[in-house]
């Protein structure tokens, strides 16, 4: 359905592997292991020692939340931080292979857009964004 593409350090989920183990309760305030594309979402992956967080964050849209410049023919690209849509994950990830977490996300992810479908921004102009319509379109590395 979406075409994924991943940017995960294989040590940086080797080491919350290894704080799932040992923590009962997230230490601190979260550190980012990662990401994963579809289209024109990006959900960045913040480890919390015992789970995770993928904070969702949607192209091409301009609420003044932030613009990157790592476009060389679209500068200051628009971008939008969709909390009320990112995901929140406590599972066990333990015994899990990088790749099999990766294909469990993705299940995952694929699940939780076709269920939200989408949101409406919360600034100024207030307008519906179609998450998928936004994860079908080809990949930008925005």
């Amino acid at each position: 359905m979406f075409d994924f593409v991943w940017n995960l350090n294989e040590n940086e989920f080797e080491n919350f592997k290894e704080k799932q183990r040992i923590y009962k309760e997230s230490n601190y305030d979260g550190g980012w292991i990662g990401n994963v594309r579809c289209g024109l979402l990006c959900f960045d992956i913040i480890d919390f020692d015992t789970f995770l967080h993928f904070d969702l964050y949607v192209g091409g849209v301009d609420t003044g939340y932030g613009y990157s410049d790592r476009l060389k023919d679209q500068p200051d690209y628009p971008y939008d931080f969709c909390s009320t849509h990112s995901l929140h994950i406590e599972d066990s990830f333990t015994d899990v292979t990088i790749e099999e977490f990766k294909v469990d996300m993705e299940h995952r992810i694929v699940a939780h857009l076709l269920e939200v479908k989408g949101y409406f921004t919360d600034r100024y102009p207030i307008r519906y964004i179609d998450l998928i319509e936004k994860a079908n379109k080809e990949l930008l590395p925005w």
